[in-house]
Parts: structure tokens; C-alpha cells; sequence
């Protein structure tokens, strides 16, 4: 656990965790990671909706399959923070 409020995003760069990950284990996560998919080849986050347009429908399913598998994580993550 860490005293305060500090960005998940935040806590896996000061841990260097992901360095250990091998590239074919997945790393998913939520929008709060954007950018993280230009420093790893594994990870894998939901579409970000274009300014001024509409995710596809296959967009949309995906991110719903992502969200699916990330809740089980995330609902574990809340009881370390």
C-alpha cells in the first residue's frame, strides 16, 4: 500500500514491475495508462473515442471484452490500494 493518492500509472513506473513482464503475458489496463502502449509491446488498453467522433461498433465490443477481462484485476487492485 502507499500513503495518499498517487496515479496507478504513477506506481508502475516507480516499481519498474513491467520490466519483468515477459512480452507474451498481457498487460491490461484502462485509459489512465494511455501512453504506455508506445513503451511496451504488451500492453493493451481500450480504444479512445476520436475528438468529435464515435467509436466503431467493433471499437465498442472491444472495449467491452477489455473491460470484462479487467475487472477481475481491478476489483483486486482495490483491496491493495
Amino acid at each position: 500500500t502507499r500513503a495518499g493518492k498517487v496515479h496507478d500509472k504513477r506506481l508502475l513506473h516507480e516499481s519498474e514491475i513491467v520490466q519483468y513482464i515477459p512480452d507474451e503475458v498481457a498487460i491490461e489496463g484502462d485509459l489512465g495508462f494511455h501512453g504506455l502502449e508506445k513503451e511496451f509491446v504488451n500492453v493493451h488498453l481500450p480504444h479512445k473515442k476520436p475528438k468529435g467522433k464515435e467509436l466503431t461498433q467493433q471499437q465498442k465490443e472491444e472495449n467491452r471484452e477489455l473491460s470484462r477481462q479487467r475487472v477481475v484485476c481491478e476489483h483486486a487492485h482495490s483491496g491493495i490500494k
